[in-house]
């Protein structure tokens, strides 16, 4: 509901008239009207509340978490709900470090670097024994900071199993090839 259609039109209809037509009860008019004119008690605290979180928030490295800010502030003797506090770091737009691991890491192709040539034309299958052999790298996640590839188990000789490269592929697997 527009609280100023109504302020505009109310000498003319009436405020019950308007939201009878708008198929709103006046009393939302009203509340509306009285949000305007002072803020509720939720709204003043959560002023209050906001600076004290976004502190303890600060004080804490940015590390802390909805959770362990509402125990902070209890520690320091405010009075204030860990569902409370969740909302409040929403709106503030703040969080906590998470330990879960968010960023996929896949490979995303340089269009200014050159491809290395396709030796087999993208045909994986030979002729005779020992004549084309794939290999299978796969990202490894690790605490490490840099990251780690496995290669897989044996290399896949394609004259004795063509399919093997392509039933061991993954969105993050790569597939090398060797022509012997």
């Amino acid at each position: 509901m527009s609280v100023a259609f109504v302020d505009e039109h109310r000498a003319e209809f009436g405020v019950e008239f308007i939201c009878k037509q708008l198929q709103v009860a006046p009393s939302s008019y009203y509340a509306a009207k009285m949000r305007q004119a002072a803020p509720s008690a939720r709204a003043v605290r959560d002023v209050v509340m906001m600076q004290v979180v976004f502190a303890l928030w600060i004080a804490n490295r940015k590390v802390y978490g909805a959770h362990k800010i509402w125990r902070a502030a209890r520690r320091a003797g405010h009075d204030i709900g860990r569902d409370q506090v969740a909302r409040l770091m929403g709106r503030l737009a703040i969080a906590g470090v998470s330990r879960a691991r968010k960023k996929v890491f896949t490979t995303r192709a340089d269009p200014d670097a050159t491809r290395a040539p396709d030796l087999v034309n993208r045909q994986f299958k030979a002729d005779r024994p020992d004549a084309l052999w794939v290999t299978d790298l796969t990202y490894v996640p690790s605490s490490a900071r840099e990251p780690a590839f496995e290669e897989s188990k044996g290399h896949p000789d394609t004259y004795r199993d063509p399919d093997k490269a392509w039933r061991r592929s993954s969105p993050r697997t790569w597939c090398v090839t060797a022509v012997a």
